[in-house]
């Protein structure tokens, strides 16, 4: 099921993001969210997607007022098209679980 609310693809009788119960099956367009990386991460990310032809929305979860306030890093949101989802997902895994993997060397 798909939260409109989100952009969150659900598997349970409620959204964990925003708590509605007001879910869809979700369209071959419609964007949903894929991951949240620490701004560190962003460009990696994107260039999966750009080198995959992935078509993908970011945004920002902090303003910058708060980043700058507080001192937390950015968190960035990245949505794909439901049809492209699980590519995007395996893409992300290989990626991540690499790096992982090079970290633990």
């Amino acid at each position: 099921m798909y939260c409109e609310h989100c952009n969150r693809l659900v598997y349970k009788p409620k959204c964990p993001g925003c708590g509605s119960r007001d879910l869809r099956l979700p369209a071959s367009e419609d964007f949903c969210l894929l991951t949240e990386q620490e701004q560190l991460w962003t460009q990696a990310m994107r260039d999966i997607l750009l080198d995959n032809g992935i078509d993908f929305r970011e945004r920002d979860l902090y303003g910058m007022g708060q980043v700058k306030r507080t001192g937390i890093p950015q968190r960035v949101r990245f949505f794909v098209r439901y049809r492209d989802y699980e590519k995007a997902k395996e893409l992300q895994e290989a990626f991540f679980s690499a790096s992982f993997e090079l970290n633990m060397e």
